[in-house]
Formats: C-alpha cells, sequence, structure tokens
C-alpha cells in the first residue's frame, strides 16, 4: 500500500507492523504539521514501536499546536492506546506544558485532572507547585492520591504543610501523602510520620518515609519496632535505619561506622539473629540490609555468612564493605576461610584484607601470589603495597619478577615502585647483576624508582647490555630516576643507538635539563626512519617547550603523515613563543576538522591575544569540535574584544553545549559589560548555572537594568535574581532589594528581607519594620523580623 493515510489506520489495518512503522517515519521525515492528524491517529496503533515514532514526530511540533490535539485525545475514553500515548507526549514538552496542564488539573472531568495530575509529577516543575497543593482538596479521591504523589517527585518542601494535612484523609491520599513526605525530605514532616506508627495500614510506609527524611532524633522510636513480634516490621524498621545512616553519609564521612544509637538499637542478640536469617529471605532489599547493619554490628560470628555471600554477584560489595569495617581482628579470620571457595570469592577476599590493611593478614596472604586465578595474582601484588616493609614479602615479590606474563611484572613494578626498603636496591642490584631477560628488565625499572645516586651507575651500566630490552628499560629508569640525572653522553649515545626501540626509550627519557647538545641531536630525529621515534621526538621538543624547536617542529608538521602532525600541533602549543601561535593560527586555514581542533586546544594553551582574530574564524565552522574548541580558545586568549563575537554566536547557537562554552568563555575574558547580553538567556533553565556563574564573576554592573529585568522575570527566576542581588553587590544593592519589600510575589518579599538582613545596611530598617507590621504573609513579616535582629546585631558589633 502506498497510501501513508491508510498505513496509518487505527487497529484495523491489514498492513503488518514495519510497514505501518516505515509509514510513520515517513511522516516524521516530512516534518509537516499538515501531517499532524496522521500522527495522532498513528497513537492509537496497536503497536508500541509505532506509537512511540508518531509520539517522537509530534514532539518536533510547536507546543500551542501539539497541547490542544493531545487534550483531545486524553478524552478519548475508548482509546485507551491514544490516551496512554498522549500522557506519554505531554512531559516531553517540560515546562512549556506546565499552564497548560495546570488548567486541565481545574477540568469538570476527575479523570481528566487525575491524568493532569499524574503529567505535572512527571515533568517535576515547581512552578506547578501550587497548583498541586490545590488539587489537595479536589472532591475526587484518585485526584487528591495524584497530587500528592506528583509533590513528592517534584519534592519542593512547600507542599509539606499541605501533605501533612492530608494525613486525615482517606487511606488511599494518606497512603501517597506519607510517601511524598519521605520524598520531600523536609524535617517538618518527621513529628506528623510518627504518630503514624500506630497505624496499622500505614505503619509500613510511615517507617519509609521517616528513613527517608534521615532524621537522627527518630532512632530510638524505630528501635522500637526493631522488637516487633512480627518479622516484615523489624525488616521495615531496619530499612529506615540504613536510609538514615545513607542520609548521614552524605554529610559525614563515617569510615564504615553508623551512628552510635543504631548501633544500639541493632546490638541485641535476639535483633542479631534475625539479620543473619534475614540474609536468607526472598526479597533482595532485605538481605542488602542485613548485610550493611551486620557490619555496623562487627560480630565475628557473622563473618562466616558474609564470606559466604561473596559468592552472590548481587551482594558481594555489600558484603565486602561489611566484612572490610569489621576492621583488623577480621583479616585473618578472612585468610583462612579463602580454603575451597571459589575464584571470585577469593579475589573478594584478597580485596577485604588489602582494604583491611593489617600487615600480617597482608603477609599471609603471600601464597596467593602464585594462585590458578591471573586475577587473584594481580590482586594480591597489589595488596602487598601496603606491607612492604616486610621482608617475606618484599622476597616473594622480588621471586615473581622471573614471571612470563607482561600484565604480572607491570604490577609487580609498579608495587615495588612505591617500596622505601632499604635492603630492595641492593637486591635488585644483585638481579641485574645475575639475571636476565624479563627479570633483569624488570629490576632495572624498579631500581630506577627506589634507587639512590650509588645506584644509578648500575643502570647506566645497563646500557651496555647486548638485549635490547635491557638497554631500553635502562633508559626507561633513568626517565623516571627519582636520583640524580644520567650524564649528557648517555643520552646521545641512547640516541644513536641501533635498536629503534632503545632510541625511543632513549628520547622519551631525556628530562627538562637536557644540555644543547642532547637537544640538537634530539632534532634531528625528526628525519628517523621509525615513524614511532619521529613521534617521541616530537613529543619532546613539546615537553621541553623550547622556542629553539619551531623550525623543527614546523618541519616535522610539513613532512609527517597525519599523527606526527597532530604531535607537531601539540608539542607548538606548549611553546609559549609568537612564531609559534603565528604558525598555527594559519592552519586554521586546514579543511580537516581534526587538525582545527587540535590548533585551537594548542592556541588555548598559548593563551596569545593576536591569535583571537584567527580564531574568530572557526566560530562559523561546522563542526561541533571546532566551534567548542574555539570558544574554549577565545575564552583564554584574555581579548576582551571578543566578547562581542562570542555573544552574538550565542545568539545563534542552538546547541546547549556550545552556548555553556561561549557563557564560560565571556566569565574568562572579563567585561562586566556582557552581564548585561547574559541576563535574558538566564530563561534558559539548562544555562543558568553558567550565567549565574559569570555575574558572580563580573559583577552586575548596571543595577537599573537588572532591577527592571528582575521586576519582568517569572516568579521562579525572580526569586533566584533576588538572591544574587543581595550576594553580590552587598550594600550597593540594598535600595534595590528595599524596593523587592513591595513586591507581588510573597516569595520575592521573604528573600528580598533575607538578603538584607545578609547585607546588613542600617538604611533598611524602615523598610523592613513596615513589612514586619503589614505585610499579608506571615513568613515574609518573620523574615522581615529576622533581618533586622541580624542588622542590630552586626551594629552592635
Amino acid at each position: 500500500m502506498n497510501d501513508i493515510e491508510g498505513m496509518t489506520r487505527q487497529d484495523t489495518t491489514t498492513e503488518p507492523e514495519p510497514v505501518r512503522l516505515e509509514a510513520v517515519r515517513s511522516l516524521v521525515a516530512e516534518g509537516s504539521m499538515d501531517k499532524a492528524p496522521l500522527l495522532l491517529k498513528a497513537m492509537s496503533d496497536s503497536s508500541e514501536a509505532v506509537r512511540r515514532e508518531a509520539m517522537n514526530g509530534l514532539s518536533l511540533f510547536p507546543a500551542d499546536f501539539v497541547l490542544p490535539r493531545l487534550e483531545r485525545l486524553l478524552r478519548d475514553g475508548a482509546d485507551a492506546n491514544a490516551r496512554n500515548a498522549a500522557m506519554e507526549t505531554f512531559p516531553r514538552y517540560g515546562s512549556e506544558s506546565t499552564s497548560y496542564l495546570l488548567g486541565l488539573l481545574r477540568d469538570e472531568d476527575a479523570e481528566i485532572r487525575d491524568f493532569a495530575s499524574v503529567m505535572l509529577g512527571r515533568i517535576k516543575d515547581p512552578d506547578s507547585v501550587e497548583g498541586l497543593i490545590e488539587a489537595l482538596a479536589d472532591r475526587d479521591e484518585n485526584v487528591r492520591h495524584g497530587a500528592a504523589e506528583a509533590l513528592g517527585k517534584i519534592g519542593d518542601p512547600r507542599a509539606v504543610d499541605a501533605l501533612t494535612a492530608a494525613l486525615e484523609d482517606d487511606f488511599w491520599v494518606q497512603y501517597a501523602a506519607v510517601t511524598a513526605l519521605g520524598m520531600i525530605g523536609d524535617g517538618r514532616a518527621v513529628a506528623p510520620l510518627l504518630k503514624l506508627l500506630d497505624d496499622e495500614m500505614l505503619c509500613q510506609a510511615a517507617m519509609t518515609a521517616l528513613g527517608n527524611v534521615g532524621d537522627p532524633s527518630v532512632v530510638p522510636v524505630l528501635a522500637k519496632m526493631l522488637l516487633s513480634p512480627d518479622p516484615t516490621l523489624r525488616n521495615d524498621a531496619v530499612a529506615s535505619l540504613v536510609s538514615i545512616q545513607d542520609r548521614m553519609e552524605t554529610h559525614v564521612h563515617t569510615d564504615g561506622h553508623c551512628l552510635p544509637s543504631i548501633k544500639r538499637a541493632l546490638d541485641k542478640d535476639e535483633l542479631f539473629q534475625h539479620l543473619l536469617r534475614s540474609l536468607e529471605d526472598r526479597d533482595p532489599m532485605v538481605r542488602k540490609n542485613a548485610v550493611i547493619a551486620l557490619g555496623w554490628l562487627r560480630k565475628s560470628g557473622a563473618v562466616g555468612r558474609l564470606v559466604q555471600l561473596l559468592s552472590d554477584e548481587e551482594l558481594r560489595e555489600y558484603a565486602v564493605n561489611s566484612l572490610v569495617s569489621m576492621g583488623g581482628s577480621t583479616a585473618m579470620d578472612l585468610v583462612r576461610s579463602m580454603a575451597g571457595v571459589d575464584a571470585e570469592t577469593r579475589l573478594a577476599l584478597i580485596r577485604c584484607v588489602d582494604w583491611i590493611g593489617e600487615v600480617k593478614a597482608i603477609e599471609a596472604l603471600v601464597p596467593c601470589l602464585k594462585d590458578e586465578s591471573r586475577d587473584a595474582r594481580l590482586r594480591t601484588i597489589r595488596a602487598m603495597a601496603g606491607a612492604l616493609e616486610s621482608e617475606s614479602v618484599e622476597d616473594a615479590l622480588i621471586e615473581m619478577l622471573s614471571d612470563r606474563d607482561p600484565a604480572i611484572r607491570s604490577a609487580l613494578i609498579e608495587t615495588l615502585s612505591s617500596s622505601r626498603s632499604a635492603t630492595l636496591p641492593s637486591k635488585l642490584a644483585s638481579l641485574i647483576a645475575s639475571g636476565d631477560g624479563p627479570v633483569k628488565t624488570s629490576a632495572i625499572k624498579v631500581l630506577g624508582a627506589v634507587g639512590g645516586d650509588e645506584d644509578l651507575d648500575i643502570i647506566e651500566d645497563s646500557i651496555k647490555d647486548e638485549d635490547e630490552s635491557v638497554r631500553a628499560a635502562a633508559f626507561e629508569a633513568m626517565g623516571g630516576s627519582r636520583s640524580r640525572t644520567a650524564p649528557d653522553g648517555v643520552y646521545a649515545k641512547g640516541i644513536g643507538d641501533e635498536s629503534p626501540r632503545v632510541r625511543k626509550a632513549a628520547v622519551e627519557a631525556i628530562g627538562s635539563d637536557a644540555s644543547p647538545a642532547t637537544r640538537e641531536k634530539l632534532g634531528s630525529l625528526i628525519k628517523d626512519r621509525d615513524p614511532e621515534i619521529r613521534m617521541a621526538a616530537v613529543e619532546a621538543m613539546g615537553r621541553l617547550g623550547d622556542p629553539a624547536f619551531i623550525e623543527r617542529l614546523i618541519e616535522a608538521y610539513a613532512t609527517g603523515g597525519k599523527p606526527v602532525k597532530v604531535k607537531a600541533i601539540r608539542a607548538l602549543g606548549n611553546v609559549w613563543d609568537r612564531k609559534s601561535s603565528k604558525f598555527l593560527t594559519g592552519l586554521l586555514e586546514e579543511p580537516d576538522a581534526e587538525i582545527k581542533k587540535e590548533v585551537l586546544y594548542a592556541l588555548a594553551r598559548i593563551q596569545d591575544k593576536r591569535s583571537a582574530p584567527g580564531i574568530i574564524v572557526a566560530l562559523e565552522d561546522p563542526d561541533w569540535w571546532v566551534r567548542t574548541a574555539a570558544i574554549r580558545a577565545l575564552g583564554l586568549t584574555g581579548d576582551s574584544g571578543m566578547v562581542g563575537s562570542l555573544l552574538s554566536r550565542l545568539a545563534i547557537e542552538e546547541d546547549e553545549v556550545i552556548k555553556k562554552e561561549i557563557i564560560v568563555a565571556v566569565g574568562r575574558l572579563g567585561d562586566e559589560r556582557a552581564v548585561q547580553s547574559l541576563l535574558p538567556h538566564l530563561h534558559e533553565e539548562n544555562l543558568k548555572i553558567e550565567i549565574i556563574n559569570v555575574i558572580e564573576k563580573l559583577g552586575l554592573g548596571d543595577l537599573e537594568y537588572f532591577y527592571n529585568f528582575l521586576k519582568c522575570s517569572n516568579n521562579r527566576l525572580k526569586c533566584l535574581l533576588v538572591e544574587i542581588l543581595g550576594r553580590i553587590e552587598g550594600n550597593e544593592g540594598a535600595r534595590f532589594l528595599a524596593m523587592l519589600l513591595k513586591d507581588e510575589l510573597d516569595m520575592a518579599r521573604s528573600r528580598a528581607a533575607e538578603a538584607l538582613g545578609r547585607v546588613g545596611d542600617e538604611r533598611a530598617i524602615p523598610a523592613l519594620l513596615a513589612v514586619q507590621r503589614n505585610d499579608v504573609s506571615e513568613n515574609v513579616r518573620k523574615e522581615a523580623a529576622r533581618a533586622i535582629r541580624k542588622i542590630n546585631e552586626r551594629l552592635k558589633k
């Protein structure tokens, strides 16, 4: 069937799903609002994929066009598919649909009001809070339930009082209100929630909510619930205690401990046995909470059961944390538990011992260095870093340097290189003298990290070794040595070595103190026959940052392939010289987007104002990465004359990430006149943080303009701007804050009063007194009184 409209008929269509889906995709690709009726019709399709494609297409059209049509679908009680699709599409418009849905929240049809409350909860727009609070008094129970759920999802503390009042409603609304109060997490909900613990129907929900609020003061009450004969109530009380502790840990680092009051509540033999039984519960959350609580109790009787749970993928990390929190007294028990367990459990036990850090237990892990599992051997080597002062550990690690696995040797080198043992260098020197192959190369690398002046001679002697891997390791060791620098002739010899591997290692070892002769030899390597060495030489020149290398790097760019070109650009970015920035700016005419991007990153490091005119051209580049890099580079040039170009780009740019980069760049350039141009973009919710940061950095500039902009803003933005005014301008902004005490918005008046108290300007007292006496809002009157007290306290000082 070629007729697209025919393909999008309701379920009566005889066309298979792939054909209907392709038809809808064609409509979406066409992007014409004339085809909207067909997309709306496809919202009724029996296929979820077809409906979702139709939703995607409709979401591309303006809200004022689509929302009334979605409303008609909501009212079609005979078509559940279309209704559900409409309810999914409304939230895609975010805050654009808030006012429309608030209108539906007052509809005559209770079902429509219920739908509106559900969708407002999905959108989570704070501007819908007042309307949803009103809906808590709706005559329909389902609407009240939906409003309570939505307020919980939004999480705005303004709803707490209304939700508390809803606790007197019928059970269906009560339950939603209890859950919502927990989601909001405001301490004012604690007292009313505690009263519900005696309610058989709401007790569990109230305990969960109290846990989400996270107020430690309720722990003694929950402790009583732990003694309930009902194991389900006990588990719910444990879950609430875990939630309270979790909330505490977002503010205080507890090192695996819990609040003393929580430990006292749990530390009873009967509860300990209950927690052990809970490890067998079918509910995974019950098992998880039991594992966490057992870790807090730190009883040795739980170790065996927790070790068994290390084989449970879902609970393994919780069991590891609990075992670690039990501390050093448990470490040897964990080592003894390794016999007969599977590889995953053994690996987890090694981690536990490592994190506990008990030296004797780490020493006892030495047999695990020969474990059949490669992962276990690697984890054991890393654990040994906690006991390097032990000679038995040191000897075991040295013995393993003969291992043929490169990953094992790499881990050994890393671990031993952190040692401060006085005996290790001499043991390594013996290995270098008597060993061969991997043993010798590994020992040289470790000696470079741990040795002293007297050991560098041994490393230097190794550059004469017949084995190229040994010679390369010697140069690697010299490059990473914390001791004295090798003589200049050593590097010259390495650069001239017949082995590309050695030449590369020698180049990479060259440090910032390289002599002129070494630098000259380094420059000659851009013509080396090995491309890796050419790239290593270019990188080394960039590390040194010597302007004398500019010509060599330009030559490397001109003669090399793309990888060398990229390395040369990065190296030139480390040479802070006009000649370097001039050459790089010229490369912005290259057609390759990756080259232009690298050039812009390099110019950002050089920060040369004179490169700004060349960078501006890249603002129009079609490549996203190039435009982003150009904006960042302009912001770092320090040329405030570029602000106008950046703001012009902000006005036409559609990409949100690039807009943020522009705002950050404008802030770096430091022109306070830019603030006036940025303010209108505060209406774009996702740019708010970046703009506020710039305002705080640059100041408000024209306060009159700012005040007028504030007065015309929507309620949420107005409150935000009042806070900015009080935080940034200090006494200079007090006059405007005082004027805002007459604003029509209660929250704006309240925040203006609070800001005046923070500013502390005594000239604001008359205006605050008038508000304290006459304002219609009790909250505003209280805030004004607090502000007056703060100002008076400051005057007394």
